[in-house]
Order: structure tokens, then sequence, then C-alpha cells
């Protein structure tokens, strides 16, 4: 019973911290061109966290395979998860005021003036002074949320790798083919639990782009650190 608590604990933990490192990140607020691969800044972002949600998703799945975390619920009660949180991440998202403080390449006062952020002064186009929005967390409660959604994903892989294993002497069944309860007795929810490996991975991405977050490389404000 504590066994099944922790799982599920870890796992709820791990979709709020997701939600979290997406609400209070400053780079869903850039639209930089080509900050991530071909696409706006705003708009990479938003892939990896969902992308991050939807593996997490498949995580429980692949618990509920297991174990259920109240008797009572309905077989497929965990739909109700990407309902819920997928509702919230479209809403941040959508609610998103992006902004791209690269007012200098402006000649023309028109087209400075164009921008919000933008301002025409003394025959140059400068930015505006914005405060940083409430809803971008300080660095470094950013750290705390980034290092803990790792963290977190590292210990429920691990827990799952050693409790849900069938055991063998063959070294590639002990190591790969029999852990997360067998690809041959259940390759679908196995291969749900072998994937997180890509959220540990993203992840780790979001960890080092926090840690190496400077505003001006997002063509954000320099206060909005």
């Amino acid at each position: 019973m504590k066994n099944k608590i922790i799982r599920w604990t870890l796992v709820f933990l791990g979709i709020f911290f997701n939600l979290l490192n997406y609400l209070g990140s400053p780079y869903r607020l850039s639209s930089k061109d080509n900050c991530v691969g071909p696409f706006k800044c705003y708009n990479g972002y938003f892939y990896i966290f969902i992308i991050i949600f939807v593996l997490q998703v498949l995580f429980v799945v692949y618990l509920n395979s297991i174990e259920i975390p109240i008797t009572k619920l309905p077989k497929l009660w965990w739909i109700s998860i990407p309902f819920i949180f997928g509702v919230l991440f479209i809403n941040i998202y959508s609610g998103n005021i992006t902004y791209n403080f690269d007012c200098r390449k402006y000649k023309k006062e028109d087209d400075c003036n164009y921008k919000t952020e933008c301002m025409f002064k003394k025959d140059m186009c400068l930015d505006k002074y914005f405060s940083k929005p409430w809803s971008v967390f300080s660095k470094g409660f950013r750290s705390f949320t980034t290092y803990g959604l790792l963290l977190i994903l590292l210990v429920s892989f691990v827990i799952e790798y050693f409790n849900n294993y069938i055991p063998s002497t063959e070294p590639l069944n002990f190591v790969i083919l029999n852990r997360f309860g067998g690809i041959k007795n259940n390759p679908i929810t196995s291969s749900f639990a072998w994937i997180q490996i890509i959220t540990i991975i993203l992840s780790i991405i979001i960890l080092h782009t926090n840690n190496t977050y400077i505003p001006c490389k997002y063509n954000l404000p320099s206060n909005w650190k």
C-alpha cells in the first residue's frame, strides 16, 4: 500500500511540476524567430512541454495497467488527466501575450510605433520598459521546479524499473526485455514506460535552458530575470 501511494504521488507531482515549469517560464512569452529549431520561442517550448505531458499520461496508463490508485475508480478514469491538465496547458498558451524586444532593427517611425514593445525616440527605435509579468517565476523558483521535475521523473522511472520485472539469468532479458512487466507479455504498456527516457531527456533540456537563461537571448527585457 505504501509503495502504491509513493508511485502515484510521484506521477501526479511530475505532471504538476511540468505545468508549473511551463507557467513560470519567460521563454513562453518570447516571439523570437528560430528559437527552437524553426519555431518561435513560445511555440517551440510549448511543444516540448506538451510532449513531456503526453508521455507522462502514457506513464499513467502503464501504472494503471498494474494497479489503479483507488480500487473503486472506473478502468478508464485516467482519461480525465489529459482533459483537465490539457485544458490548463492550452489556456495558458492561448492567453500568452508574446514579445520580441528587437526594436533597433526598425528604421521607420511607423514600423517602430506599430510594435507594442517599441517606441521611436531621437530618430531611433528603442525598447519600451515592461515590468516582468507576475506569472514569470524568479530564476531561483524556476530552478526548484526544473530540478524537481527531473528528480521526480528519474525516481519514478527507477522505482518501476526495479519493482516490476520478470527475473531472468539472461543479460538482455534482465536489463531490458523483462523490465516494466516484460515486453513480450505487455508490449504496449511496457513501451509506455520505456519512452519515459524521452521525458527525462526533455526535462534535462528544460533544466539547461533555465540554467543558461539570459533575457536578451530571447529578445526579452533585461529586468525579466
